[in-house]
C-alpha cells in the first residue's frame, strides 16, 4: 500500500520470508499493529519481522520477536516508531 493506513488486528503473521526486505511485513504506508504477534519471520536484508520505509510504525499490545534478517533484527524502520501498552 503506497498511502493509507495499514490496520493489521487479532492476527498471528509468522513462517514467512523475503529475499529483500520485511520478511513477515514490507511497510511503504502508514501501519498500525494491535494486538497481534510478529514472529519467526527472515528476510535477507532488513526487517526481519517488519520493514517500515514511509510513515509511522505504530504497535499497541503487540509482540515482535524471534525474526532473523542481517539489519534490523525484528524491526527496521526509517520513521516514527511508536509503542503503547494497554496495562486495563
Amino acid at each position: 500500500m503506497k498511502n493509507g493506513t495499514v490496520v493489521v488486528l487479532l492476527t498471528t503473521i509468522s513462517g514467512n520470508s523475503s529475499l529483500n526486505d520485511g520478511g513477515g511485513i514490507y511497510n511503504n504506508a502508514a501501519l498500525d499493529v494491535n494486538a497481534s504477534t510478529i514472529a519467526d519471520n527472515a528476510a535477507t536484508a532488513n526487517g526481519g519481522g517488519i520493514a517500515n520505509n514511509s510513515s509511522s510504525v505504530v504497535l499497541k499490545n503487540t509482540i515482535v520477536a524471534t525474526n532473523a534478517a542481517t539489519t534490523g533484527i525484528d524491526l527496521q524502520t526509517t520513521q516514527v516508531l511508536i509503542l503503547q501498552m494497554d496495562t486495563t
